[in-house]
């Protein structure tokens, strides 16, 4: 679905990222896939680009040493991210480049901001919503046993 639909024809060429448990469990929670190195390159061959690399970076280096997984879909797999990091200028020192002094320059974290405040706030109120508890059974089920 992540390469048919995402990647194919909603033309998707960006940071595709699991979240931070859903490799591991692919084989610890969900029984899926017997071993890590199959896990890493299922998720390359799925689409995945972004599998926190610390986790899955040895398990990949197997999976590529049985042949599991080849160089080029890595490299497929590693041009959502390189897109992305270049289109930021994340790879730029220049002074033009807007994002080069984040974390750097300001260091008041943006969530203490009053302004930061004043919206999450604002966003609260407008999303809001009243539940009316009726009598009715959440599910139409009988009770059995």
């Amino acid at each position: 679905m992540l390469r048919n639909v995402a990647m194919k024809d909603w033309g998707l060429r960006g940071i595709i990222c699991t979240d931070g448990g859903a490799y591991r469990q692919l084989l610890t929670t969900h029984a899926y896939i017997p071993s890590l190195d199959i896990a890493a390159a299922e998720c390359i061959k799925a689409g995945i680009n972004s599998l926190f690399l610390i986790i899955f970076m040895a398990p990949l280096k197997e999976a590529l040493s049985k042949g599991l997984v080849t160089e080029k879909e890595i490299e497929e797999a590693i041009f959502g991210n390189l897109r992305v990091i270049l289109k930021l200028g994340m790879l730029d020192n220049s002074a033009q480049n807007p994002y080069s002094e984040i974390g750097i320059k300001d260091t008041i974290a943006p969530w203490t901001r009053q302004e930061a405040r004043d919206l999450a706030k604002l966003a609260t109120q407008k999303s809001i919503v009243l539940l009316k508890n009726q009598k009715t059974p959440c599910f139409p089920f009988k009770k059995t046993g």
